[in-house]
């Protein structure tokens, strides 16, 4: 019964090794798939797109630049710097979550101009986020319609969220796992009890 029960333990021990074993083998397999369909990128198309990308990040700070202007006609406010921080700040958005990267703009054009302050040069700011805003949705009802968007998926019931868990290939194989030691355990206490009693009928000697 020690020997099942010890099993049982190490079975129960081995479920996290296994988990991240398994998280491991996902992240190398879509690793690998990431780097198959990046060998398939056309670099023409790839460099256009990028130089794309790069005039419309510029046409966003000429645009940010001429509100700063509005706001303060008296100081001179160079283009270059400005545009070097909205790149920056894009980048950094690219990579840091929560916006961080529209703070990292806010902070550096602020410093660029004179006399400025962080409440008037955040307003500034907000006006493209406006203008964004009415553009998508001006966009999104012209293409509901037209029926330009792809019908929603149907919803399929997929359980309770342990029900969902269960269904983990990691999570079935640590159960089996279980269900054997489970299993010896219960061999183990029959074979002990038949002992016990096939023992207990065997008559004592004189």
């Amino acid at each position: 019964m020690r020997v099942g029960l010890r099993h049982e333990r190490a079975s129960l021990a081995a479920m996290p090794i296994a988990n991240l074993g398994s998280e491991f083998d996902h992240f190398f397999n879509v690793s690998a798939e990431f780097f198959r369909h990046l060998s398939e990128v056309r670099w023409t198309s790839f460099g256009i797109a990028l130089l794309c990308l790069l005039a419309m990040q510029l046409a966003r700070a000429w645009a940010w630049r001429n509100v700063l202007r509005a706001s303060y006609p008296d100081q001179r406010i160079p283009y270059l710097p400005l545009a070097a921080a909205y790149l920056a700040g894009a980048g950094i958005n690219a990579v840091v979550p929560a916006h961080a990267g529209d703070v990292t703009k806010v902070f550096l054009v602020k410093r660029q101009i004179p006399g400025s302050s962080y409440p008037a040069v955040t307003s500034s700011f907000l006006v493209q986020t406006v203008f964004d805003t009415s553009v998508g949705i001006l966009v999104l009802l012209y293409a509901i319609s037209q029926g330009l968007l792809p019908p929603l998926p149907q919803i399929v019931p997929v359980g309770s969220p342990a029900q969902m868990l269960r269904r983990r290939p990691d999570i079935r194989a640590a159960e089996d796992q279980l269900h054997a030691a489970t299993a010896n355990i219960g061999a183990s206490s029959s074979l002990l009890i038949a002992q016990m009693t096939f023992e207990s009928f065997i008559p004592a000697r004189c």
